[in-house]
Protein backbone atom coordinates (compact mmCIF):
# COMPACT_ATOMS: atom_id res chain seq x y z
CA UNK A 1 0.00 0.00 0.00
CA UNK A 2 1.33 3.32 -0.77
CA UNK A 3 0.24 6.93 -1.26
CA UNK A 4 -0.85 6.24 -4.87
CA UNK A 5 -3.27 3.73 -3.57
CA UNK A 6 -4.86 6.15 -1.19
CA UNK A 7 -4.75 9.12 -3.47
CA UNK A 8 -7.31 6.56 -5.70
CA UNK A 9 -9.37 5.64 -2.98
CA UNK A 10 -9.85 9.60 -1.64
CA UNK A 11 -10.94 10.26 -5.01
CA UNK A 12 -12.89 7.24 -5.19
CA UNK A 13 -14.67 8.48 -2.82
CA UNK A 14 -15.06 11.80 -3.03
CA UNK A 15 -13.50 12.97 -0.21
CA UNK A 16 -12.78 16.53 -1.70
CA UNK A 17 -15.81 17.34 -2.97
CA UNK A 18 -17.74 16.24 0.10
CA UNK A 19 -15.07 18.20 2.72
CA UNK A 20 -15.92 21.29 0.49
CA UNK A 21 -19.62 20.98 1.04
CA UNK A 22 -18.97 20.37 4.69
CA UNK A 23 -16.91 23.62 4.83
CA UNK A 24 -18.98 26.28 2.78
CA UNK A 25 -22.70 24.48 4.72
CA UNK A 26 -21.17 25.18 8.02
CA UNK A 27 -18.72 28.13 8.35
CA UNK A 28 -20.52 30.66 10.16
CA UNK A 29 -17.45 31.73 12.55
CA UNK A 30 -18.73 34.64 14.15
CA UNK A 31 -22.42 32.81 15.23
CA UNK A 32 -19.92 29.31 16.48
CA UNK A 33 -20.36 28.18 20.35
CA UNK A 34 -17.51 29.12 22.53
CA UNK A 35 -16.06 26.79 25.05
CA UNK A 36 -15.28 23.34 25.51
CA UNK A 37 -18.93 21.33 26.61
CA UNK A 38 -17.45 17.90 26.86
CA UNK A 39 -20.94 16.53 28.14
CA UNK A 40 -22.56 17.45 24.78
CA UNK A 41 -20.10 16.18 22.58
CA UNK A 42 -20.01 12.70 24.88
CA UNK A 43 -23.84 12.99 24.62
CA UNK A 44 -23.45 13.39 20.57
CA UNK A 45 -21.12 10.42 20.02
CA UNK A 46 -22.80 8.39 22.10
CA UNK A 47 -25.14 8.20 19.51
CA UNK A 48 -22.39 6.67 16.43
CA UNK A 49 -21.14 3.14 16.64
CA UNK A 50 -17.57 4.09 17.98
CA UNK A 51 -15.80 2.87 20.83
CA UNK A 52 -14.12 6.82 21.33
CA UNK A 53 -11.57 7.34 23.63
CA UNK A 54 -11.08 11.06 24.82
CA UNK A 55 -7.44 12.06 25.22
CA UNK A 56 -7.47 14.91 28.00
CA UNK A 57 -4.15 15.61 27.76
CA UNK A 58 -4.29 16.75 23.45
CA UNK A 59 -8.08 17.82 24.23
CA UNK A 60 -9.33 15.38 21.48
CA UNK A 61 -11.76 12.57 20.83
CA UNK A 62 -9.96 8.86 19.32
CA UNK A 63 -11.50 6.14 17.17
CA UNK A 64 -8.75 3.42 16.89
CA UNK A 65 -10.26 0.30 14.77
CA UNK A 66 -8.14 -2.18 12.95
CA UNK A 67 -8.13 -4.78 10.21
CA UNK A 68 -5.69 -7.57 9.74
CA UNK A 69 -2.18 -5.38 10.09
CA UNK A 70 -3.74 -2.01 9.29
CA UNK A 71 -4.98 0.71 12.02
CA UNK A 72 -7.25 3.21 10.91
CA UNK A 73 -7.18 5.88 13.46
CA UNK A 74 -9.62 9.01 13.10
CA UNK A 75 -9.11 11.85 15.93
CA UNK A 76 -11.37 14.79 16.50
CA UNK A 77 -10.71 17.88 17.76
CA UNK A 78 -14.07 19.72 19.09
CA UNK A 79 -13.41 23.35 20.68
CA UNK A 80 -15.04 26.57 20.82
CA UNK A 81 -17.02 25.40 17.56
CA UNK A 82 -14.57 24.19 15.61
CA UNK A 83 -14.62 20.36 14.25
CA UNK A 84 -11.30 19.28 13.36
CA UNK A 85 -11.32 15.33 11.74
CA UNK A 86 -8.10 13.89 11.35
CA UNK A 87 -7.42 10.59 9.94
CA UNK A 88 -4.15 8.72 10.09
CA UNK A 89 -3.71 5.02 8.47
CA UNK A 90 -0.77 2.68 9.88
CA UNK A 91 0.45 0.26 8.28
CA UNK A 92 1.82 -2.29 10.84
CA UNK A 93 4.10 0.65 12.17
CA UNK A 94 4.14 2.79 9.69
CA UNK A 95 1.94 5.13 8.74
CA UNK A 96 0.82 5.97 5.15
CA UNK A 97 -0.81 9.21 3.37
CA UNK A 98 -1.96 11.41 2.72
CA UNK A 99 -3.23 11.72 6.23
CA UNK A 100 -4.06 14.11 9.06
CA UNK A 101 -6.88 16.86 9.53
CA UNK A 102 -9.69 16.77 6.48
CA UNK A 103 -8.15 20.28 4.95
CA UNK A 104 -4.63 18.72 4.47
CA UNK A 105 -5.35 16.03 3.12
CA UNK A 106 -7.22 17.52 0.45
CA UNK A 107 -4.34 20.28 -0.18
CA UNK A 108 -2.31 17.39 -0.09
CA UNK A 109 -4.42 15.43 -3.33
CA UNK A 110 -5.01 18.93 -5.14
CA UNK A 111 -2.83 21.69 -5.45
CA UNK A 112 -5.41 23.95 -5.95
CA UNK A 113 -7.28 22.96 -2.91
CA UNK A 114 -7.85 26.03 -0.79
CA UNK A 115 -7.65 26.19 3.10
CA UNK A 116 -8.53 29.76 3.41
CA UNK A 117 -11.33 29.25 1.06
CA UNK A 118 -12.57 25.65 2.21
CA UNK A 119 -11.83 25.72 6.35
CA UNK A 120 -12.64 23.38 8.66
CA UNK A 121 -16.47 22.97 9.54
CA UNK A 122 -17.68 25.36 12.81
CA UNK A 123 -20.86 24.93 14.35
CA UNK A 124 -23.50 27.51 16.31
CA UNK A 125 -25.83 25.00 18.17
CA UNK A 126 -25.93 20.92 19.31
CA UNK A 127 -27.96 20.02 16.17
CA UNK A 128 -25.67 21.27 13.95
CA UNK A 129 -22.38 19.50 15.26
CA UNK A 130 -24.14 16.47 14.74
CA UNK A 131 -24.86 16.99 11.16
CA UNK A 132 -21.26 17.76 10.84
CA UNK A 133 -20.18 14.51 12.61
CA UNK A 134 -22.65 12.59 10.39
CA UNK A 135 -21.11 13.63 7.01
CA UNK A 136 -17.66 13.36 8.74
CA UNK A 137 -18.44 9.73 10.05
CA UNK A 138 -20.29 8.77 6.60
CA UNK A 139 -16.63 10.02 4.63
CA UNK A 140 -14.59 7.65 7.37
CA UNK A 141 -16.73 4.88 6.46
CA UNK A 142 -16.62 5.20 3.11
CA UNK A 143 -12.79 5.52 3.40
CA UNK A 144 -12.74 2.28 5.66
CA UNK A 145 -14.85 0.49 3.03
CA UNK A 146 -12.67 1.02 0.16
CA UNK A 147 -9.96 0.29 1.65
CA UNK A 148 -10.83 -2.80 2.72
CA UNK A 149 -12.23 -3.68 -0.31
CA UNK A 150 -9.39 -2.90 -2.75
CA UNK A 151 -7.02 -4.64 0.13
CA UNK A 152 -8.81 -7.78 0.46
CA UNK A 153 -6.30 -10.76 0.17
CA UNK A 154 -9.28 -13.78 0.85
CA UNK A 155 -10.26 -13.07 -2.80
Amino acid sequence: MNNLDLNMIYKKIDFINRFKKISVNHNDFKNSLTGNDKEMYDRILSKFIYSVKYLKKETFYKIEEKWDNITFIFQLGLKNGIVEPMLYIKLEDKYIGPDHRFDSICEKLDDSFSRREFPIPVYSSEEELEEILTVIFEMYEDFKTEFIKQNRTDD
